[in-house]
């Protein structure tokens, strides 16, 4: 019997590799090995593929990325992103990554790719015509609200400090985008603000949520 194919999820956020852990378990030859918040601690088991999930990051973490492709117990790092657009695409590849995958992608599409790129085949897998929308059975941080991940990205990157310009240009959308985002956002969280909404974020448990040591 061939070996399962095993599988670790980064990101910062415990809700996020939980959610994509949970929907990768009910493929057999895949085996969720390992979960970890990046920068704070690295994988404990040899791994053929790290899922680098980018929720909430401004951008892709070329520092992060450079040091999982350099770790020896990893394989390959593929890259999981609710955004898209080649400079992104060519930056991660440029860093060793096997693969650039799209949440577009439902769990039979994404266990699928994953099995592909443990036998070492490179793989760019963009949104369907052109499609940016999160696919099935994950979770993120302030779904419990009713937030769209993009919504939910654009509040996490607002209580980070950034401006809506900072935003755009983190997620690759327009400031017009993100300022609907926003103020949908506000609306379901039941704030009216900024600060309102930064508050709610970095306060309440769906968002600040931790994995136990």
């Amino acid at each position: 019997m061939e070996r399962r194919v095993r599988v670790a999820v980064a990101n910062d956020y415990e809700i996020v590799v939980v959610g994509v852990a949970a929907m990768l378990s009910r493929y057999d030859d895949l085996e969720v090995v390992d979960m970890f918040i990046v920068g704070e601690e690295s994988p404990s088991v040899p791994i053929d593929v790290v899922l680098y999930d980018t929720f909430g990051r401004e951008a892709v973490d070329q520092v992060q990325l450079k040091e999982l492709v350099s770790t020896p117990l990893v394989h390959h790092v593929v890259v999981f992103t609710l955004s898209w657009a080649d400079p992104m695409v060519q930056a991660a590849l440029q860093q060793g990554v096997r693969g650039v995958l799209s949440k577009a992608l439902d769990g039979d599409e994404l266990a699928e790719r994953l099995r592909e790129i443990a036998r070492g085949t490179s793989i760019v897998s963009p949104p369907p015509h052109g499609r940016i929308a999160s696919g099935t059975g994950r979770d993120w941080p302030g779904r419990s609200f009713g937030l769209s991940e993009r919504e939910s990205e654009c509040l996490v990157l607002l209580a980070a400090g950034l401006r809506n310009s900072e935003i755009a240009k983190s997620l690759y959308v327009s400031e017009d985008t993100v300022k609907t985002h926003l103020k949908r956002g506000y609306r379901k969280l039941g704030v009216g603000n900024r600060a309102q909404a930064t508050s709610v974020v970095l306060r309440h448990p769906s968002f600040t949520g931790r994995m136990d040591a």
